[in-house]
């Protein structure tokens, strides 16, 4: 060695090794501290060139044990955030969630907006923003816009399944001939049941997005609000088209003149029961509900029918929920029994990261896509109505 090595040298390097103890290796700090102090001990006792050669292997040895131990911790908790570490690395290491975001299902096609290329490098402080410095709002993750208040797979189940092509059978109003025999043996009554066969095929909903590649090092972001703003707008577009579906495929209610608002959604109710359907739930605009929960009479004051009722905040009308739904048309409601309906999905909700589309490679983008494989079933249209608020 370049220095001879006195009791002063080998002092000097076991207080170093106890800073970095002190440092690196909190959880074995104590241990090794003790084994230092008593290294620190065995000096006085020590007085030949090969005592003093062993006890300064033993320093390094324990300096060596502390650098292993204190790479180790820092493997175990580094977050890879540059990109170019390997694109596909990260989406492995550190994205599985974005890849495999387990939630509900859609159907045709939905374009979130038209694949250009996002270069608002605001999110990440870097290459266009002049003025410099990271997003700081929403613990670093950007403010978007809201979610729907209540998606149509809220309210109907979800069933998978591994066939694009559904079939069933849907019985059909058939006469009821169970009774009593005029006398005894007599030819029973014979009842036939009729059932009509039905075909449901399910299809992507799907959607992508491409962003330039420095805005995937904002973990945050790419970790909750991409997914969260795609999620969001894949099941815009699903509700629209499920309302759309299911409107098309149900009757409307019997409704006089006049019966309007409360007593329209009433009479609806009254009349799926009376065919023996459990009605469980009511949609309706936001609007329309503001205006159901903030009824007056003629002298102005606020007051609800006695079917009208608040239970924890939620409203109901004769005991049923009902839900506020932006899907909904202003001025219509639909009420109904929600499982006799249910989504129908073979490739579920997933986000995939891709560089292989298009020019990504010319402009340093990546290309997002949300895409579900579903369709929705109304297995029996006849546990649904629908109606006007306002019945002229």
């Amino acid at each position: 060695m370049a220095e001879a090595i006195t009791k002063d040298f080998l002092e000097e390097q076991i207080k170093d090794l106890q800073d970095k103890v002190s440092t690196k290796v909190g959880e074995v700090k104590t241990e090794i501290e003790n084994e230092l102090s008593e290294k620190l001990k065995q000096l006085e006792t020590l007085s030949t060139k090969d005592e003093l050669q062993k006890a300064l292997d033993a320093i390094e040895e324990q300096k060596s044990r502390i650098d292993k131990l204190a790479e180790k911790k820092k493997e175990s908790t580094k977050i890879v955030e540059n990109f170019n570490q390997s694109f596909a690395k990260n989406l492995k290491d550190n994205y599985e969630t974005l890849k495999h975001l387990e939630t509900k299902k859609g159907s045709e096609t939905l374009h979130l907006k038209d694949a250009t290329v996002n270069t608002n490098n605001s999110l990440t402080g870097g290459l266009a923003n002049d003025a410099g410095g990271a997003i700081m709002n929403q613990l670093n993750q950007g403010v978007i816009l809201p979610s729907a208040l209540v998606n149509f797979d809220d309210l109907i189940a979800t069933i998978a399944g591994t066939e694009d092509t559904l079939r069933y059978w849907r019985e059909v109003a058939s006469a009821n001939n169970i009774g009593t025999p005029a006398s005894k043996g007599a030819v029973k009554p014979e009842t036939p049941y009729d059932f009509d066969p039905q075909t449901e095929t399910a299809d992507y909903t799907a959607g992508i997005y491409r962003f330039h590649k420095s805005m995937f090092r904002n973990l945050p972001w790419m970790q909750q609000r991409l997914p969260q703003m795609l999620r969001r707008d894949f099941y815009k577009t699903q509700n629209a088209e499920y309302y759309t579906k299911l409107t098309g495929a149900i009757g409307s209610a019997t409704l006089a003149a006049g019966e309007d608002g409360v007593i329209a959604l009433v009479k609806a109710i009254g009349e799926l029961e009376g065919s023996d359907y459990p009605v469980n739930g009511v949609v309706l605009n936001p609007a329309d509900w503001a205006d159901i929960s903030i009824t007056q009479d003629t002298d102005g004051s606020f007051t609800l029918p006695s079917t009208v009722t608040f239970v924890n905040g939620q409203l109901t009308i004769n005991g049923v929920p009902v839900f506020k739904a932006t899907w909904v048309t202003a001025g219509e409601f639909v009420v109904g029994d929600w499982t006799q309906a249910y989504k129908y999905v073979t490739d579920g909700l997933n986000i995939q990261f891709s560089t292989d589309d298009s020019d990504n490679f010319q402009k340093n983008a990546i290309t997002s896509r949300v895409e579900e494989s579903n369709v929705l079933v109304v297995e029996q249209p006849l546990a649904f109505l629908k109606g006007d608020l306002v019945n002229v």
